[in-house]
């Protein structure tokens, strides 16, 4: 099950990379890994980063003034520094420069996994508090700063895809078929219901008014932030 945490894996040992990111992907991370200082530099142009796993001995820039760098612009990033380096003096400018987490290698993938469930924690406490809504995929249950309501399935299953969605937008053909119907105008209809009781329990929960926009012609977009937990 998608975890919502975004991971990218900076490693310029492409077999050390492949691994990492292929142990992470499966724990339902959704995870990139980048090589150098300037493959990372473009993918956060265009990509939300939660948290990520550096190398400090990089080609070009290395790992400690990436840290220090990308600290500085956004202190939420959390940043797992991997190493070989383990005096106490490299620990200690491994966290002077930003790390939040300094691991020396070889570093088990167990480790690394338990390393990113424990700061997979913070993250979504963090998320709660600034959007205040966020969707139990267990439990089916939307959670806002003005209480808690239980989902029906089409209910969860249009919420949960829209979040999962590129910009957070559906077309309507999608939407069909996550309601489980043939795309004509009377499903269309039983489309508009299931999204109006949708918006209704968005609203009950603190959504606010514009929490599913309709987009004319081709589908609906979420209008606000809800996180999977």
């Amino acid at each position: 099950m998608p975890s919502g945490i975004n991971i990218v894996v900076v490693e310029d040992n492409l077999s050390l990379q492949d691994l990492m990111v292929d142990h992470l992907s499966k724990g339902g991370y959704h995870v990139e890994g980048v090589s150098t200082a300037e493959e990372l530099d473009e993918l956060l142009v265009s990509a939300r980063v939660d948290i990520l796993v550096l190398d400090i001995n990089l080609p070009g820039e290395d790992g400690l003034s990436i840290a220090q760098r990308l600290h500085a612009v956004n202190p939420n990033l959390y940043i797992i520094m991997l190493t070989a380096r383990s005096s106490e003096k490299d620990v200690t400018i491994g966290y002077e420069s930003g790390a939040d987490i300094y691991l020396t290698k070889p570093v088990s993938p167990i480790e690394l996994s338990a390393t990113i469930s424990g700061i997979e924690r913070r993250i979504k406490l963090l998320w709660h508090e600034k959007s205040g809504l966020t969707l139990d995929v267990q439990r089916m249950q939307l959670v806002g700063p003005q209480g808690v309501t239980d989902l029906g399935g089409f209910e969860f299953a249009l919420l949960k895809g829209l979040i999962e969605a590129s910009n957070q937008r559906l077309e309507y053909w999608r939407m069909m078929e996550l309601i489980e119907k043939e795309p004509t105008e009377k499903s269309k209809t039983a489309l508009g219901v299931q999204i109006f009781r949708l918006k209704q329990k968005l609203l009950q929960v603190g959504g606010g008014e514009s929490a599913i926009k309709s987009i004319h012609k081709e589908g609906y977009q979420l209008g606000v932030i809800v996180r999977l937990i």
